[in-house]
């Protein structure tokens, strides 16, 4: 499921298996016991007699441009039909440029957050800027493109706060981003 729209038609097609798993001897076995693809709506539905003495194990490959989900794995309630959920997001790609165009002194401070949809982006912690500062995302990490951050697609909530001269004040901004859009997001102040 797509975790903005909620609907599921964006990951039709992506195949998923169930895998039987048990513990003879002390040593985990386990095999497929069944394989398919999502239907045109994203959606799964099989039947399968399970054996209350294992565990089947749903999974379900990853979506192309994956930024959002981790390992799409989910045990199976033998005792119930099961409804299952995974979430999804496609990635968009950020330029963050921070630039202290207008600068005092080294007393000088930003201090940012960012979230989204899904919470934090960058954990609990803030980014923090002292002084005359210029600076802009490289990229180029864990397969991101260089000079740009990949980011799950959708709104992303700025909040910064700026102090100069013994004086804070705050700005807000949301700026969407479209699946695969690589976009510039620039703070001057």
């Amino acid at each position: 499921m797509d975790y903005i729209t909620g609907e599921g038609a964006v990951y039709a097609n992506l195949n998923f298996e169930v895998v039987e798993k048990h513990t003879p001897f002390q040593e985990e076995k386990s095999k497929v016991v069944y394989t398919g693809q999502l239907d045109q709506n994203g959606q799964a539905s099989f039947t399968l007699k399970m054996n209350p003495k294992r565990n089947y194990v749903l999974g379900i490959e990853d979506p192309p441009n994956l930024c959002y989900g981790e390992v799409q794995q989910y045990y199976l309630d033998h005792a119930s039909n099961n409804n299952v959920t995974f979430e999804f997001a496609q990635c968009a790609f950020s330029k963050l440029i921070i630039n202290n165009a207008n600068c005092i002194d080294a007393n000088d401070k930003l201090v940012l957050y960012r979230s989204n949809d899904l919470g934090t982006i960058d954990g609990t912690y803030a980014w923090e800027h002292n002084g005359c500062v210029y600076w802009e995302t490289t990229g180029g990490v864990d397969g991101d493109p260089a000079g740009y951050s990949s980011i799950p697609y959708g709104n992303i909530y700025y909040h910064w706060e700026v102090t100069k001269n013994n004086i804070t004040t705050s700005h807000h901004d949301t700026v969407f981003y479209n699946i695969g859009e690589y976009k510039t997001y620039q703070i001057d102040y």
